[in-house]
């Protein structure tokens, strides 16, 4: 037989972007062998996909799944999407290095949420083990600056002496060699945010000699959008590397209409031969911890520290009038969406203002309670941005699609709670909502936002693209019928019109169902 598997007579969307064509794609040795008409070729194996679309993995450019992968390595919720790539370490948080008190918060967290042991301290070890474990995509990782300041300085927030800094860049070059493939920030989060501009640019002239990249959840995504943009285009300038923005947004009522000026301003960056890009999910409603509504004093310290100070009658009455003065909190707009507590799962999916009628508190002391009860461990939905932000955004032909999203599963640990529904819905949603039924953009301009562009921010190579020499992460789906169905009531619902995924030319979606393969790669970029 001259291939493993044939897929007869798809329209093949190749990921660049150009009208689709009818072929047959040939498969052998992991690896796409043959794309033209192959009727008078052998296989082992064949795959009628007339009337279907052809297209390589969608790879999703910012995943939170570090720990999902280690649960459950189907990755359920993500393969059903046709995601066969996920980039983890995003928001300056990764499972890796952890060092001091971060490994002991991790390894703590990790046992009592998912009775798993922590058995790494670096990104090495952590590969390793999803390596040894399985798992069924691709899945590759950067390193948090988060994680890098809490290994040498704690969550405490202050400058880095010198000999800091240089631990610092010295984890981060470990980690470089290890196979990460570049750095993360979470600016808004303990302890990113203590990072100032300076550091950051030392930090990420750590990445060029390993062609590594510089991701950063910035330090505003309302109020000071543009400023923020502006620190991050500085940071690449600065250090010569590529940045990606991630998860683009204007996000606050009193900042709706603002995406068009961010647009342009990274248009007009970029113009000036600055290397920035940037990414989306395609929803009006962001989630996080609760806990980020606390102002940023009440958590120096980390966790624990947080904790202590909500259990402190004067702590506490402070946090709660500065959380009462916040002039854009609209607690009718914020979902309680996870809870690790059976006393608070009836909260789950109800909205912060419906929770404390029903518990005859106002919301600002319900949220604190909650938080100081269950140790910050509560997930929330925040409906921040408009629709027509969104959707200018997402018309940019520089916009990238990520999920911003841990694989979840409708079962077991990952089944908990009501998450975001762009954790099962996010791709087909960009192709069935927003491409074919509201013609933002073509089909094959969706596939290209999916593949080929966060193919070639990463430098990912042999990926991303329908080419014979190419790895055959592909996609089977129906143009007419996929759709996501995952809403914020129901979100642990896996979309529609999804008909067969490949991973490394094994499948493991097929006829919509999961096959149980475990055919992903641990992507090292020191080993490209």
């Amino acid at each position: 037989m001259k291939y493993d598997l044939i897929l007869k007579g798809g329209m093949l969307l190749d990921g660049s972007g150009e009208p689709p064509f009818i072929a047959d794609v040939g498969i052998l040795g992991g690896r796409i062998a043959g794309i033209s008409d192959l009727s008078s070729e052998k296989a082992f194996r064949l795959i009628d996909a007339r009337g279907l679309a052809i297209s390589p993995g969608f790879i999703d450019l910012h995943t939170h799944s570090d720990e999902s992968l280690l649960v459950n390595p189907r990755s359920e919720s993500k393969i059903r999407q046709g995601v066969t790539t996920e980039v983890l370490g995003n928001c300056g948080n990764s499972l890796a290095p952890l060092e001091g008190e971060l490994y002991s918060e991790v390894q703590g967290d990790m046992k009592k949420e998912y009775d798993l042991d922590v058995s790494w301290r670096s990104v090495g070890g952590y590969l390793e083990r999803l390596e040894k474990q399985g798992v069924a995509v691709n899945c590759l990782t950067l390193v948090g600056n988060g994680n890098l300041r809490a290994c040498v300085l704690g969550f405490e927030e202050k400058p880095p002496t010198a000999d800091q800094m240089e631990k610092m860049m010295c984890l981060l070059s470990d980690s470089m060699r290890e196979g990460a493939w570049g750095l993360s920030s979470g600016l808004i989060y303990v302890p990113s945010v203590f990072s100032d501009t300076e550091e950051l640019i030392k930090m990420a002239g750590v990445l060029p000699p390993f062609g590594g990249i510089y991701t950063t959840h910035m330090r505003s995504e309302g109020d000071r959008l543009l400023p923020a943009i502006l620190e991050a285009a500085r940071i690449g300038e600065k250090s010569g590397v590529f940045v990606e923005i991630s998860h683009l947004k204007s996000s606050g009522q009193r900042n709706w209409g603002q995406a068009p000026r961010a647009l342009s301003l990274l248009n007009e960056l970029i113009g000036k031969g600055l290397r920035l890009g940037w990414d989306q999910y395609p929803y009006s409603a962001s989630s996080t911890g609760l806990d980020k509504v606390l102002p940023l004093w009440a958590l120096e310290g980390g966790e624990g520290a947080a904790v202590s100070r909500l259990r402190n009658p004067e702590a506490y009455r402070r946090i709660l009038e500065e959380i009462e003065a916040h002039p854009q909190k609209d607690w009718s707009r914020v979902l309680i969406s996870t809870v690790p507590s059976e006393k608070y799962n009836p909260w789950e999916g109800l909205s912060v203002e419906t929770a404390s009628s029903l518990a005859g508190k106002e919301p600002s002391v319900l949220v604190l309670d909650l938080l100081r009860d269950v140790g910050l461990k509560v997930g929330a939905i925040f409906f921040s941005m408009c629709d027509g932000d969104v959707e200018e955004i997402l018309r940019s032909p520089r916009t990238a699609i990520g999920s911003d999203a841990a694989a979840r599963a409708p079962y077991g640990p990952l089944g908990r709670g009501k998450p975001h529904p762009r954790s099962y819905g996010t791709f087909p949603r960009v192709l069935g909502h927003y491409s074919r039924d509201m013609k933002l953009f073509s089909l094959e301009e969706a596939v290209r936002r999916m593949t080929s562009l966060p193919a070639s921010r990463l430098a990912l190579k042999g990926r991303g693209r329908l080419r014979e020499g190419y790895w055959a992460d592909l996609v089977v789906f129906d143009p007419e019928k996929i759709r996501d169905t995952a809403t914020f009531d129901n979100p642990h619902s896996y979309p529609e019109g999804i008909v067969h995924v490949l991973v490394n030319g094994r499948v493991a979606v097929e006829a919509g169902d999961h096959t149980g393969v475990l055919a992903g790669k641990v992507l090292r970029k020191s080993e490209l």
